[in-house]
């Protein structure tokens, strides 16, 4: 992944995690303000429209920089063997979740199912958001290992290639380019 991309990844998801993280607090964390909201209002504080306003923004966002990565970065990274494979797989698999049930979101009317799909794409963004630095310190760790940095070799794993090594390709795998 560039460095530029990855930037804009950190960015996007961050204000994404944020706005989720301030609407969850006005909405479930505050008692519903009498003077400002009202017991007919459909919110517990003024700055709560904004909140989920900036949270569906930033989602379409993360979403859109998670496809550009999927076909730059997470594709490819599945061809080759990778010490960091495991981790960024967790990390799709989580996106994958939280973007499936945030698209859900605005069409489930239903008390009982849309209830559980907000439990659902609540803790798969906590989840993810909380995956980042996982995967980044696996990243960070698999290339130390690749230049040959002394980082030992974990149990059961396997010792790190030579820094000339090339990687394996899957056998009969095409780049994923399309």
């Amino acid at each position: 992944m560039t460095r530029g991309l990855r930037l804009v990844f950190l960015l996007v998801a961050l204000v994404c995690a944020l706005s989720a993280a301030g609407f969850l607090l006005l909405r479930h964390g505050l008692e519903p303000a009498e003077g400002l909201a009202g017991e007919f209002s459909a919110y517990n504080h003024p700055a709560e429209p904004w909140f989920l306003d900036a949270h569906v923004v930033s989602a379409v966002a993360l979403t859109l920089v998670l496809g550009i990565a999927l076909g730059v970065h997470v594709l490819p990274s599945l061809a080759t063997e990778s010490r960091a494979r495991r981790s960024g797989l967790g990390l799709a698999i989580w996106a994958a979740v939280m973007v499936a049930s945030g698209a859900l979101l605005p069409v489930i009317a239903a008390e009982g199912p849309r209830l559980a799909l907000v439990w659902i794409h609540g803790l798969s963004g906590a989840c993810f958001a909380l995956w980042i630095p996982v995967h980044l310190a696996c990243v960070r760790r698999a290339r130390r290992a690749r230049n040959g940095q002394g980082v030992s070799t974990p149990i059961g794993g396997r010792p790190p290639r030579s820094p000339r090594a090339k990687p394996r390709a899957l056998v009969g795998a095409r780049p994923p380019y399309f």
